[in-house]
């Protein structure tokens, strides 16, 4: 008791549905509410020398321009992906990632509601952070 767990996910990936990628969400949803998993979530990312890069490439699944900024953007869930298939298109997966990690945000109160004056006491201590995590659970 008191070990905190985590559990990390990419999405995106070449030859990946949108029904795949909702039921990888699905799964880490599922620990997260079952057993407090938090959920760390990546876009698959087609850096330059990998076998992702090159099939990505050979395929034409680039959806624009590589530069710095681009790559730096792409792996975020809320960036904008470099990989679009006959699949799905980066506007897709970043809205299924956004959707999981607003769940994933409310699935976090869960053990403060159990037990509100904690709750209260933490969001006094911690305005600044109680704010902002109350507006990340806002409608995307």
């Amino acid at each position: 008791k008191g070990i905190k767990l985590g559990s990390c996910y990419v999405i995106g990936l070449p030859r990946e549905k949108l029904e795949d990628m909702k039921k990888t969400l699905d799964f880490a949803l599922n620990l997260k509410k079952r057993y407090g998993v938090s959920m760390f979530l990546s876009v698959a990312t087609p850096f330059y020398g990998t076998r992702l890069y090159e099939t990505c490439l050979e395929k034409g699944y680039l959806a624009r321009e590589l530069s710095p900024r681009a790559f730096a953007e792409a792996e975020q869930w809320w960036g904008r992906g470099l990989i679009k298939t006959e699949d799905f298109t980066p506007e897709q997966v970043r809205n299924l990632a956004a959707k999981a990690i607003k769940k994933s945000n409310w699935l976090s109160l869960l053990p403060f509601m159990k037990n509100p004056l904690r709750m209260l006491r933490l969001a006094f201590t911690y305005r600044r952070e109680a704010g902002r995590y109350l507006r990340s659970l806002a409608p995307f």
